[in-house]
């Protein structure tokens, strides 16, 4: 397998003797970014400066929260319509969308292997 930008292509793979000439695509997605751009500062007063101050502040606290990632075992708290504003992806696994639909669209708790806490985070 390799890794080319933010796909890992995985080729070969045998099942007993028989060696099998696979394919597979798959696309890691990066992380979103969720770094808050800074609000025009014209208007300290304004609506949105407020909004964005807010959202600023609910990273990673419990109040409010509607999703609970699971990381070594520590909490991260999270909010899907944020998430699912920067990510198309959690978008679909949050509203069942896609082959099967996802078990996350009905769980509040969420387990994440195979990754550490301060990259997570």
């Amino acid at each position: 397998m390799t890794l080319v930008g933010c796909k890992l292509y995985i080729i070969g793979g045998s099942y007993g003797q028989d060696y099998l000439k696979d394919v597979y695509i798959l696309d890691t997605d990066p992380c979103p970014d969720y770094s808050i751009p800074e609000p025009d500062s014209s208007n300290e007063k304004s609506a949105i400066n407020k909004l964005y101050a807010g959202i600023e502040t609910m990273l990673n606290k419990e109040e409010f929260s509607d999703v609970t990632f699971i990381v070594e075992n520590k909490k991260f708290f999270g909010h899907k319509i944020i998430i699912s504003q920067l990510s198309e992806k959690f978008k679909a696994m949050f509203s069942g969308q896609g082959q099967g639909g996802f078990i996350e669209s009905n769980s509040n708790i969420i387990k994440i292997d195979n990754i550490s806490y301060p990259i997570f985070t």
